[in-house]
């Protein structure tokens, strides 16, 4: 009151404690946000660590390019191709087979001046596939009789 004249506001409009106490639970979750994330990046870094010590060390980087038996050493691409193109190039013969016959019994096949042969006679089976055919044949006869004497049946049965 001044001068015999009162003033009065209403400040209920200016009362924010249910925004101070939604920013308040806001920041807890954030700080319980910021512990799990940080313990994560903790985890992260035991793995990266893990994964560095299980790389390949340089240091047995090898460049020999006789290779050889270590089971630590690990070659290089141009060792390896090196390596290979050296043994392709110690091939100087041509074993191709030079000669093939057959008698009707025998298989013989020559290569580089070695001939090997089979006996193949124990694998003739001219018989059995003639008494195969005879039986298939036999049977094929059998299915015709059988189909006139259904169809026979059916004349019978429609009567």
């Amino acid at each position: 009151t001044e001068s015999g004249t009162t003033l009065s506001a209403d400040l209920s409009a200016l009362e924010e404690s249910a925004d101070i106490t939604a920013n308040t639970n806001a920041i807890t979750s954030n700080d319980t946000d910021i512990a799990t994330n940080a313990t994560a990046i903790a985890s992260n870094d035991t793995d990266i660590t893990a994964l560095q010590s299980d790389k390949e060390d340089t240091a047995n980087k090898s460049t020999d390019v006789a290779l050889g038996t270590s089971d630590v050493a690990f070659p290089t691409q141009n060792a390896v191709k090196t390596y290979v193109d050296t043994q392709v190039a110690t091939i100087t013969t041509d074993d191709d087979i030079s000669a093939v016959t057959f008698d009707g019994t025998n298989l013989s096949v020559t290569e580089s001046g070695t001939t090997l042969s089979a006996d193949l006679s124990a694998l003739e089976e001219s018989a059995d596939i003639t008494a195969n055919t005879n039986a298939i044949t036999s049977n094929d006869t059998d299915i015709a009789t059988n189909a006139t004497a259904i169809a026979s049946n059916d004349t019978d049965i429609t009567a």
